[in-house]
């Protein structure tokens, strides 16, 4: 994978901006956001951390509001499934969990893309530990990814009966994600 600096998305739901960065690290990877915008007709500005191994594995998560130095919320994975918060106490409900879905930003769903081996038209099946912000509210959701073209994948998350076809670059990062999000650069 070429390496991948920074990206700008907006939000098409609600009025919203993610400035995002993506850096190598030793033996993983370190991803970045600045979410701003309005949210429910209120104002938020959250920054997020998710570090991975090398095999694009979630190891942290961590969110901050605005410019506050102590994170909100912190979780931590053994990348085997098993969740753990900011006191290293264990989650059992997010058991067998392996990756994150973040609700204000796309860059999420490249985790699956990127972990895993996909073959055409081929659901492949996942539960998250899904983080619904600005509250950080954190759930257990299952969601599937069916590749349909190079470029293309068909997201579904059943309990909330959603289903989206997203597009994504080389890289495996969004470009076009219907009605949610645009990349802008």
């Amino acid at each position: 994978m070429d390496q991948v600096n920074h990206l700008l998305w907006q939000a098409l739901e609600w009025t919203g901006l993610e400035y995002f960065t993506l850096r190598s690290e030793s033996g993983g990877w370190l991803a970045a956001g600045q979410l701003v915008g309005l949210y429910e007709d209120r104002p938020y500005s959250i920054r997020y951390r998710v570090q991975l191994d090398s095999g694009w594995q979630v190891k942290e998560a961590a969110f901050w509001n605005g410019q506050e130095p102590q994170p909100f919320l912190r979780l931590f994975s053994d990348t085997n499934g098993n969740w753990y918060d900011h006191e290293k106490k264990p989650l059992p409900r997010l058991s067998g969990c392996v990756d994150v879905d973040i609700t204000l930003t796309p860059f999420t769903n490249s985790l699956p893309i990127h972990r895993l081996s996909f073959l055409p038209d081929q659901p492949r099946s996942i539960a998250v530990a899904y983080i619904q912000l600005p509250e950080g509210k954190v759930d257990r959701a299952e969601q599937i990814y069916t590749q349909r073209a190079a470029d293309l994948y068909r997201f579904e998350q059943p309990a909330l009966n959603f289903t989206a076809d997203i597009r994504v670059d080389a890289n495996g990062f969004v470009t076009d994600y219907p009605d949610l999000f645009r990349r802008l650069y």
